[in-house]
């Protein structure tokens, strides 16, 4: 994403961070992937949410005992997150990590959708870059072909960049990062239809 696409985006939550944290307070289909990441963390340690959104899932990490840095592109998304918890709160790009860690753990869930595909290679490398050695990263993509701004009226949004990834491409990016896969499935869309599935990744650290 660069220049407008950016922006667009980056408008659309600051523009319906309301509306869209009241669509997806129901964490049931995302409560599995926060067990097996805090499991693979011993249920300790520091981790940063990657786009982090209003805050639903700071919450499920901090309630796994985890303690948790949060980071959005969108200035409303933060404020939002700023009411579930004292926790610290950045601004910034996935593309542009503003900061260095180390963490224990990365929790990229439905974040790096918005990243293009051309700048997904740098963004996951400065994730793996914050974690420890050995440190976990937990990605959640859409399952699909193409990118570009679409989904102009989901959940009340507007405009937003998508970047739809394969399993050879997201296994493939993960490893080039300089990450070893523990766990890879699909879970399938919620809503069915034409929806997108989800792949979901649990990596690690190589070194």
């Amino acid at each position: 994403m660069s220049g407008d696409d950016h922006r667009i985006t980056r408008t659309s939550y600051d523009a319906g961070a309301e509306a869209f944290r009241e669509r997806t307070r129901d964490r049931s289909r995302v409560g599995p992937y926060v067990d097996l990441f805090a499991d693979a963390l011993d249920r300790t340690g520091r981790v940063l949410d990657a786009g982090c959104g209003p805050g639903h899932d700071r919450v499920l990490l901090e309630d796994r005992g985890l303690h948790v840095i949060s980071m959005d592109l969108s200035h409303s998304m933060l404020t939002l997150a700023r009411e579930t918890s004292a926790g610290p709160l950045v601004q910034g790009d996935l593309r542009a990590l503003p900061f260095r860690g180390p963490v224990d753990g990365v929790w990229a869930n439905a974040s790096l959708l918005h990243v293009p595909r051309e700048f997904a290679p740098a963004a996951v490398g400065r994730m793996v870059a914050a974690l420890r050695p050995h440190g976990a990263l937990l990605v959640t993509l859409k399952k699909g072909e193409g990118q570009g701004v679409m989904d102009p009226t989901y959940q009340g949004m507007g405009p937003r960049w998508f970047t739809y990834w394969d399993d050879a491409g997201l296994d493939a990016l993960l490893r080039d990062a300089g990450c070893t896969i523990q766990t890879a499935f699909t879970n399938p869309s919620s809503r069915g239809g034409n929806d997108h599935d989800w792949l979901v990744r649990l990596a690690r650290r190589s070194a």
